[in-house]
């Protein structure tokens, strides 16, 4: 992958590594050994959109192995942890089961 150019003016070893774009957001991660995730646009349709790229707080530093965004949703995959988000409420609620909890911070056996 080429460098974005928001990155150019950055360190040139940066390299985007992984790409996803969903209907109003994109999400970059430059990979080793920065392990950064930048998102810019909207997730939420009542906050306010990210005209430049904007580390994503939570994520930094991990290695991201996989990442999915719909329209206002995103799924973030690392060596070892999957994290979810998205506005509430929301249609994309986890499938544990009639009775059992829509979200979770935990994995559910």
């Amino acid at each position: 992958p080429d460098v974005p150019k928001f990155m150019q003016h950055q360190n040139p070893k940066i390299r985007a590594t992984k790409i996803a774009c969903g209907a109003t957001a994109t999400f970059v991660v430059a990979g080793e050994p920065y392990n950064t995730t930048y998102m810019f646009g909207i997730t939420k349709k009542s906050g306010e959109a990210n005209m430049y790229p904007t580390p994503v707080a939570n994520v930094q530093g991990w290695r991201a192995r996989s990442l999915s965004i719909g329209n206002t949703s995103v799924l973030f995959a690392s060596e070892r942890s999957l994290i979810a988000w998205g506005p509430s409420p929301t249609f994309g609620e986890l499938g544990y089961g009639e009775d059992e909890p829509k979200s979770s911070t935990v994995s559910n056996p």
